[in-house]
């Protein structure tokens, strides 16, 4: 109910729940509550209480009270790991919720802060985009609240020189708004590009691609678009439409022989079709050509880029030559990512032999922890594509093996 800002569901709860549980949430509640109806001794005296009781509350819960009943200034300039109770609070007194609010924030509180049209509208876009990447947003409300954000004449007369002297996610509204504006398909599909790349080098290429794709969608296939195939193609999967990525993969391949840039993408889109298709086997002559074209011992990634393909690749059953893990010899011997326990480990390994289905996809989640795919160290992730798949979540594996390849520069 506070996540909904209905204060006045949220009161009757609270004081109906007070008379059953001493419990200090509902203490914090109803104090708020009192607060809210001007009820100030009483809220004061529920503060008195609950310090004397050995649960005193935060200090920013303490400063909104103090403000809320005249004793003092509601500043605040902090606020890790905000409650619902302590946001609602803040969007009833109508003030700017702190920038690190953010950082370990739920996804719902993710939620209610994007939508809080009294809020500074970069703290609402850093939100909306960090709620539509877990999945609590969708894609077209982020592309909405882009399309709110006001710029000058001559900031929307040069959105892509403009985007380059921008921060975060104000220039990916700029450069979200010249896409929409563009009625021409191969400026569209340039302004898409730039857009897409500025987002992978921000670490929100998912969350463009997904915001993007109906502006994508009226982009044909075709060879005269075989320059935009790579970002087109990786875009698509990272919005989870694998055919019309392989479309793109087409174009791409067909027009490799006369187009630098196709043949580029055609290299660059073959690990994601590789893990998005059926094939047992995989094409070596592609795995080599995809290896040469890294980079090898001239780029310190090439190695563990190498490694997250072969390793997802065996995950998903395919078979791979000695020889193609040999390669890998030459580069780092250890890896210094996150690492799920033994006993996990072992646990979802029993899960997933047994074929107990629920078990081993929440075993598989806690083993690729918090930070998901993207975080998880080779093996763990390993583990956890091979356990869905042990237990007939194909697809969902794969799922997976895209989110990470994508995340990890393939």
């Amino acid at each position: 109910m506070f996540l909904k800002l209905d204060f006045d569901g949220a009161c009757e709860q609270a004081r109906a729940r007070i008379d059953l549980s001493m419990d200090a949430y509902w203490q914090r509640a109803l104090i708020f509550c009192q607060s809210k109806n001007e009820q100030f001794e009483a809220a004061s005296l529920g503060l008195d209480l609950l310090r004397e009781s050995g649960y005193a509350p935060d200090a920013a819960f303490v400063t909104l009270i103090n403000g809320m009943s005249g004793y003092g200034e509601a500043a605040l300039n902090s606020m890790p790991n905000p409650s619902p109770l302590l946001v609602a609070m803040l969007r009833n007194m109508g003030i700017q919720t702190p920038r690190n609010a953010l950082d370990a924030a739920n996804p719902a509180l993710l939620r209610l802060i994007a939508g809080a049209a009294d809020s500074d509208i970069e703290l609402r876009l850093v939100a909306a985009e960090q709620a539509e990447a877990v999945g609590a947003l969708p894609a077209a409300s982020v592309g909405a609240l882009y399309a709110q954000v006001q710029f000058t004449p001559e900031e929307r007369a040069n959105p892509i020189s403009q985007s380059a002297a921008m921060d975060g996610p104000l220039a990916r509204a700029i450069l979200y708004q010249a896409v929409t504006a563009e009625t021409v398909p191969t400026a569209r599909a340039e302004v898409i590009g730039v857009a897409l790349q500025r987002a992978q080098e921000e670490a929100r290429f998912s969350t463009m691609a997904r915001v993007l794709l109906p502006a994508m969608q009226a982009l044909e296939a075709r060879p005269g678009f075989a320059w935009f195939a790579g970002k087109a193609g990786r875009a698509y999967f990272a919005s989870g439409r694998w055919e019309e990525a392989r479309r793109w993969f087409d174009v791409a391949l067909a027009q490799r022989s006369s187009n630098v840039e196709a043949q580029q993408a055609a290299i660059a889109l073959w690990p994601l079709v590789a893990l998005t298709g059926e094939e047992s086997e995989v094409d070596p002559g592609m795995l080599d050509v995809w290896w040469q074209a890294q980079g090898g011992a001239t780029d310190p990634g090439a190695y563990h880029r190498g490694g997250l393909l072969l390793t997802l690749l065996a995950a998903l059953g395919r078979n791979i030559a000695a020889e193609q893990w040999d390669v890998l010899l030459a580069g780092p011997l250890s890896e210094p990512s996150a690492v799920a326990s033994p006993a996990l480990q072992y646990a979802l390994r029993g899960a997933a032999a047994d074929g107990r289905l629920g078990e081993t996809v929440l075993l598989a989640l806690l083993g690729l922890g918090a930070g998901g795919p993207e975080n998880a160290g080779l093996n763990t992730l390993g583990e956890a594509v091979a356990a869905l798949r042990a237990v007939g979540l194909d697809k969902d594996a794969q799922a997976v093996a895209v989110e990470a390849a994508l995340a990890g520069g393939l």
